[in-house]
């Protein structure tokens, strides 16, 4: 295994939780559900799941967040390629950038621009 939780060369399993963080100015986060598990080179399916707040400055505009597992799923299904990145990292790429394996940690945000 690598150190964000997947097995190396396995690809990705549905119902996995993946976490993808950008932002140019912003710390901003999104995570994803795996819907259709697929191996390193196959399509996967997967769809966007909403986020909350674990804790925050007040104002809620910075803290830490973590993905909503009970809320349903947000838009459509996407179809991705999985992927084996740096490190060993298997991905997808998302309209964000890359998401990989979330680590069951709470991730920081902060919308401050």
């Amino acid at each position: 295994m690598d150190g964000s939780g997947n097995t190396v060369n396995q690809g990705l399993s549905a119902g996995q939780i993946l976490h993808c963080p950008w932002g140019y100015s912003m710390v901003l986060n999104s995570y994803y559900r795996v819907v259709k598990g697929a191996a390193i080179g196959k399509m996967a399916k997967i769809q966007k799941i909403r986020s909350k707040n674990v804790s925050h400055d007040g104002y809620g505009q910075a803290g830490y967040e973590e993905p909503d597992l009970e809320a349903p799923a947000e838009g459509a299904l996407m179809t991705c390629r999985v992927r084996l990145g740096y490190r060993d990292t298997v991905s997808v790429k998302t309209d964000h950038g890359y998401a990989s394996a979330w680590d069951g940690k709470p991730d920081h945000f902060d919308t401050y621009d």
